[in-house]
Formats: structure tokens, sequence, C-alpha cells
């Protein structure tokens, strides 16, 4: 099966079974980028790890190693190894959705020995992540993955990924509450501070004594809802994320799991503006790169080639200053 997204790119993607994997395609990146796509060290272990000399790489052709700082370019056909084993850069990747119960921390592991995270990711793919997170008291969709850029695509506030919330509040809400209005204005938490706000917000349910909403955020910072409702006076019993851009999680139960069709892993790279816009963003750092290289006198010969081949192949501008001319 292949899908063409709304910049033209083909994507492919297999199926074993219910689950859905996209075949991970490759762009050179930095050194410390790969490691970070392909091992579950942290950004400071790898950073440690390459200036200790750990690590190091094969350059396609050379018949060589060398020890490589945290900044060099890896491409395709190189041999990364850490501690003398082979780091090989993920096939293919993994998409999954959960609905997180309330009183779950939504990291791989808890300092304090609360729940946490970890008895699901033993269920899923290993190198799967949680996408960003949910406070502990909240419920709902939580993404999992192991595809980085994926990740960071839903979570760039710039990117606009809506995200649909269900509030039960203990308290009953008129159709002319200021609050409404206020939910999407926006409230300040102090003059200086940055204006909280919702997409939308509208009713769902309503009784003399409760008021159910629910309420859309594009950008969702930490813990938002909850300080919005504080600072509006609303007492807030329960909140619940339901969906993640065109992603909804109505026929999970509480701590279950499923892995994303096709069309819903499509659906969310067209929410934040698609794969394609990733790979662009890419390869505009790339010729960032290069040309910051040549500038220094240590032109990266390697890297210029594969931006004038990439360019050729994808019919993409890449700034001819890259290439000295």
């Amino acid at each position: 099966m292949n899908s063409v997204d709304k910049n033209g790119y083909f994507r492919r993607w297999t199926t074993f079974g219910s689950a859905v994997t996209f075949p991970a395609v490759f762009v050179p990146r930095r050194l410390d980028k790969y490691l970070r796509d392909s091992t579950a060290l942290s950004v400071v272990e790898i950073r440690s790890a390459c200036a200790a000399g750990r690590v190091t790489v094969c350059v396609s052709g050379s018949g060589g190693s060398l020890r490589a700082t945290a900044d060099w370019i890896v491409f395709e056909d190189d041999v990364v190894a850490l501690d003398g084993d082979v780091v090989r850069a993920p096939a293919q990747y993994h998409y999954l959705v959960m609905n997180k119960p309330r009183y779950v921390t939504s990291t791989v592991s808890d300092p304090d020995g609360r729940a946490d995270l970890s008895a699901w990711l033993r269920q899923m793919p290993k190198g799967v992540f949680p996408v960003g997170r949910l406070d502990r008291e909240t419920s709902g969709a939580l993404l999992c993955t192991d595809d980085g850029d994926f990740a960071n695509a839903i979570l760039q506030p710039d990117h606009h990924t809506n995200k649909l919330y269900w509030l039960w509040l203990d308290q009953h809400l008129a159709d002319d509450d200021p609050r409404f209005l206020a939910f999407v204005s926006g409230v300040r938490l102090n003059k200086d501070s940055e204006l909280l706000r919702a997409v939308s917000v509208s009713v769902f349910h309503r009784t003399s004594d409760y008021t159910e909403l629910h309420v859309t955020l594009d950008k969702g910072k930490n813990r938002q809802i909850r300080k919005m409702c504080n600072l509006l006076g609303l007492r807030l019993l329960q909140l619940h994320r339901k969906a993640i851009g065109s992603l909804c999680i109505d026929g999970i139960a509480v701590g279950q799991w499923r892995p994303l069709s096709a069309t819903e892993v499509e659906g969310l790279w067209s929410s934040c503006g698609g794969a394609a816009r990733v790979t662009r963003n890419k390869i505009t750092a790339l010729c960032q790169m290069a040309m910051l290289a040549r500038d220094s006198g240590k032109p990266n010969t390697r890297l210029q080639q594969w931006l004038e081949t990439t360019a050729t192949s994808r019919k993409t501008t890449v700034p001819g200053s890259v290439y000295g001319k």
C-alpha cells in the first residue's frame, strides 16, 4: 500500500497483523541525533560517550574507523559503533496510542516510585517512548512511537496540532457565563505571563449541578487547562484528553493501547504539516551547516555532494552558495 501526502511525497507502509510500521527515511544527521534516534541513551549520556571517545564511525568506502565528535555528520552507509558494538538506525517506525489512566505519570520511570508508563511500554515494540506528557491527574490520549521526527512535529507549538479535552466541572454554567468567552479570549497568570487561551469551548452536557465541556487547544502549555480553570474560578473535577488531531480514542478502554492504522498515522502527519515539511526543514538545516563549514574554511565536501544530489533527485532548491557558486 502507499499514500501521497499533500506535498506530493510518497510514503509507504507495511502491515504486520494489526500493526502498521513505516520504513524510516534516512537523512544525514549529526552523530548525537543519530544516537538519540537509535538508542535509549539520554542527550547527556550521548555527549559524554562522544567526549570520552567511546563512539566511532566507519565512513563508507574509507576502510577505517575514527573517533567522532557529537557534531559529526553521519550518512546512510556509515557504520556507527558505541563501545565497539554497532549501532544501527531504525529500519522502521511504530505508532501507537494509549488511553492513559489517571494517577499515572507520563514518564518511562518515576524517581518517587509512583505509577508510571513502564508496564505499558514493556508490552510495546522496543524503543517506543511517550510523545509529550499528560499530567498525572489527567487521563486520555497519549501517543507512543520510536519516530523522533514524528514526535517533535506533533509537539511543535507552531504546528498547531489540535487536542480535544473533556472537562467535568462541579458547577452549573449558564450559556451567558462570561467565563466561556474568557476561555477563548485568554487569561494570564500575571501581567507579564504568556496569554493562555483555547481554540474553542462548548457545552457537552449540563445538569443543575454539573457542567461538562469540550475544550480544544492547539498548543497546550504545561497544565494549561487546570491553570485556566483555577484563574476563572471553575471547579474542575476531572480532565480527559479525547483526541489528538483527527485521532479520537473513544473506543479504547482506560489503560488499554493499540497500534495506529495507516490512515491514522497519515492524518496525524497532515495535522502538523506533513512528513515532507520535516524533511525540508532537515535539508535546510544541512544547507546551513554546509555553508557554515565552508565559510569557516573547513568545507564538508561529502555533505555538499549529498545536498547537490538530493536537490537534483527531489527537485529541491538548495542555495547555490553551498557549492561556492
